[in-house]
């Protein structure tokens, strides 16, 4: 395995504790955390909102943490050494398919003059 994805790995794992330990206290502990922010964020925002932005949080938290998991299990599984190159071709052969101005002027061939003084 090479080093890039051996590093990878380690960052997916580093975040996939991150967030699924933040997200189980928040389920865990619901009263205490909505205590908490309801508390430090009472005199600005309004009780119901607080309340949605935790079961938010906490949702998107616990998703978070099982697609690290899911790319962690991708990249060990994967055949290919370089990140991404499965991924890229797919993109690469989308964007040749638009009408990009931009594009459109790189590909066409101008020919110069030589003008002389």
């Amino acid at each position: 395995m090479i080093p890039e994805k051996i590093a990878f790995i380690f960052v997916l794992a580093f975040f996939l504790i991150v967030f699924i330990q933040s997200g189980l206290d928040k389920v865990f502990d619901y009263k205490g955390n909505l205590s908490f922010l309801n508390d430090s964020l009472g005199p600005f925002f309004s009780k119901p909102l607080i309340t949605l932005a935790l079961i938010s949080v906490t949702i998107l938290e616990l998703i978070s943490g099982l697609l690290c998991l899911i790319g962690i299990v991708d990249v060990i599984f994967t055949p290919t050494d370089a990140l991404g190159e499965e991924y890229m071709s797919v993109f690469v052969d989308e964007t040749k398919d638009m009408n990009i101005e931009e594009g459109a002027v790189e590909d066409t061939v101008v020919e110069e003059e030589t003008v002389e003084v």
